[in-house]
């Protein structure tokens, strides 16, 4: 398993070629992810399965202010959407045997004229984040689009910074285009 730019362990996933998951260089969405959104710089694309069926965006900053890890993966959705929900959390708490599920709920968000359900779970659990082991705030955020692709965002921060980067979330969300 390798390691994102959330600190969090990626899931296992096969790649159709042979080379396993690449960094895209040519991504070609770049309008829809602009290289810097709320003070958050996106960082590399990863294609997990090609053609572009399986990616990840990260967005990071580090500053005096706050440490946060965002990364957004679209793949395609599960057959069971309650069991994939459910897998999603598991595989969260397997990645950090010593974290746990703070919260968790279903709302719903409103872009570009559309309304989709999002879920949302909190988790805490320590590990290395920015260059030193710390208590760390992570949200899971799934939302089914109806293309058939799962939109998954992972926010990580430190412990004690998670409103803050709540707000730059919510700010990456509105502006970015994740919903074409």
């Amino acid at each position: 398993m390798c390691l994102l730019f959330c600190g969090c362990q990626s899931p296992q996933i096969q790649s159709v070629s042979n080379q396993g998951p690449v960094e895209v260089s040519n991504f070609g969405k770049y309008d829809q992810f602009p290289e810097e959104v709320a003070g958050l710089r996106r960082e590399k694309v990863i294609e997990y399965q090609a053609p572009l069926r399986d990616y990840s965006i990260g967005y990071n900053i580090f500053n005096g202010t706050l440490s946060n890890a965002v990364t957004f993966y679209f793949y395609p959705v599960s057959v069971d959407k309650s069991a994939q929900l459910r897998n999603e959390v598991a595989e969260i708490l397997r990645a950090h045997p010593n974290g746990h599920l703070r919260t968790q709920r279903t709302t719903r968000l409103e872009k570009s004229g559309s309304s989709y359900e999002v879920f949302i779970a909190d988790f805490e659990y320590t590990e290395a984040f920015g260059g030193r082991a710390q208590s760390l705030w992570s949200r899971l955020v799934i939302v089914f689009l109806p293309n058939k692709t799962t939109f998954k965002v992972r926010s990580t921060a430190p412990i004690g910074q998670e409103t803050f980067a709540s707000e730059k979330l919510s700010q990456l969300l509105d502006k970015i285009q994740w919903e074409r």
